[in-house]
């Protein structure tokens, strides 16, 4: 989980916006950053959107910024939560 990180917190994160957030992925980008030796700077997408198709055949949100190259990588919290129906 991604979650803005509480003002009492400090941290000696990567610079840019990283100081502003913590949680799994967080964690797992600096262990990753670590043991492969890159560094790199946690932002939040410009529309705060994930990314839709628009009608023009261009994207919103994240995966906008990925095709543009604003963005070289993307992390995101996905759940998956599974639909029960009557008699399923």
């Amino acid at each position: 989980m991604l979650a803005p990180r509480d003002d009492n917190e400090a941290t000696d994160a990567n610079p840019g916006d990283d100081h502003l957030y913590r949680g799994y992925l967080v964690d797992l980008l600096e262990a990753l950053a670590k043991n492969a030796s890159f560094t790199y700077s946690l932002r939040a997408v410009s529309d705060r959107q994930r990314g839709s198709r628009r009608q023009d055949g261009t994207w919103s949100g994240l995966v906008g910024e990925l095709i543009a190259g604003v963005s070289t990588a993307i992390i995101i919290v996905i759940m998956i939560v599974r639909c029960l129906r009557n008699g399923t």
